[in-house]
């Protein structure tokens, strides 16, 4: 098992290091917005070394201008081809 991580600082890293440099190289100009919502203890900081049991590990939600929404779908294949699977020892 790799060293906790703090569920919010992993998907900030994994936002950081891994999706948003894919972004930059396939849609370089695109304006968007990436965030971790929801209701899970990584979200509201709660979690711990137990909370990566389940439903854990890097994440993260991109938000784009309506008028590109009809990205969508061609980016997250350009992400399922080019995200690593795993990411500081985590599944993605």
């Amino acid at each position: 098992m790799p060293p906790f991580i703090p569920g919010i600082q992993l998907s900030r890293l994994f936002y950081e290091e891994a999706v948003r440099p894919v972004l930059t190289e396939y849609f370089s100009d695109l304006p968007h917005a990436a965030a971790l919502i929801g209701t899970g203890s990584d979200v509201l900081g709660f979690d711990s070394d137990m909370s990566t049991d389940h439903d854990w590990g890097p994440t993260v939600m991109l938000f784009l201008r309506d008028q590109d929404a009809y990205l969508a779908d061609e980016i997250r294949e350009v992400m399922r081809s080019h995200l690593p699977h795993v990411f500081y020892g985590y599944p993605v």
